[in-house]
């Protein structure tokens, strides 16, 4: 072979392997791109189905101190109040809130199952007064407040 034919073999061959190598490089920065885009619309649905949940839940709390009156029978305040479509798709968004929140639901959920099922339920403490039931409403709408602060931050 004479020496332009080799050069011009050479040049081929390096022209033909730097593109192959930019071709790979500019695939695996697609690739790597796109799964942090999938990653970040994961998260802006989440956290927007997340705020949803929360709005959902301060909703319920804001019924729950409007709609209480102490010259009322407690029982039919309560027994309205967890059979309302609010606390239902509360409870079905469960997974969103804080693990305190979580535990101060499943406690007003079982008591909503109590008051459903009186005759199968055995159960060994007396149902929730006012008092305990409005305590933990509380205490739920304290770490919502909390939450919505961490928000505006």
């Amino acid at each position: 072979m004479t020496d332009v034919v080799q050069v011009a073999l050479i040049t081929g061959v390096c022209t033909l392997i730097a593109s192959s190598l930019g071709l790979v490089i500019s695939l695996i920065t697609t690739i790597f791109n796109k799964k942090k885009e999938i990653e970040l619309e994961r998260i802006k649905i989440f956290d927007g189905n997340k705020f949803d949940a929360y709005i959902l839940l301060y909703q319920f709390l804001r019924n729950v101190r409007l709609s209480y009156r102490p010259d009322e029978e407690f029982e039919k305040q309560i027994i309205g109040d967890l059979k309302s479509d609010l606390f239902k798709s509360t409870i079905k968004l469960i997974g969103y809130y804080s693990k305190s929140i979580r535990k101060h639901l499943i406690t007003l959920d079982n008591e909503q199952i109590f008051y459903n099922n009186r005759e199968l339920y055995v159960q060994l403490d007396k149902p929730m007064n006012s008092k305990q039931y409005l305590h933990i409403c509380e205490c739920i709408f304290k770490e919502v407040e909390k939450t919505f602060a961490n928000w505006d931050k």
